[in-house]
């Protein structure tokens, strides 16, 4: 079984928080598994992975790289939302695991077009620059889901 999560550095050096998943999902013997999900994610965030039971039923999710570093965290479960600075590096190693990003370009809806909206309607009436209707607009797309 592994689940796959995404992970965001909240403090230094290693305080991450847990910020979507999917799984756990059983995996299939010899063969390259792949699981279609969607997480939202921000630039920086990390991925991973949570194989809790690979002591009982061993599984290739890391493999040996000189010079690399992968960081681990005992005990491994992290809810969505929570956050460690317990997390134990180990040399030389990476997970074996990867994940394809993609833009979403669905319109915004409810919150979030509510918000460009006012963005719109305020740069008209104050005259804002083209600067500051955009910085508007990235803050209105970063509104929770």
């Amino acid at each position: 079984m592994l689940t796959f999560k995404v992970f965001r550095n909240i403090g230094d050096p290693s305080t991450y928080m847990a910020v979507g998943h999917d799984g756990p999902r059983a995996l299939v013997p010899s063969v390259v598994n792949t699981f279609a999900t969607s997480i939202p994610v921000q630039a920086g965030d990390v991925i991973g992975l949570n194989d809790e039971n690979a002591t009982a039923v061993p599984n290739a999710c890391i493999f040996s790289v000189p010079g690399e570093t992968a960081l681990s965290k005992d005990p491994p479960g992290l809810a969505d939302g929570e956050s460690s600075a317990a997390w134990i590096p180990f040399s030389d190693f990476r997970h074996n695991i990867t994940a394809e990003v993609s833009v979403n370009a669905a319109p915004p809806t409810g919150q979030r077009a509510a918000a460009l909206k006012s963005c719109k309607k305020r740069a008209h009436k104050h005259h804002w620059s083209h600067k500051r209707l955009r910085k508007c607009r990235r803050k209105a797309n970063l509104l929770p889901i």
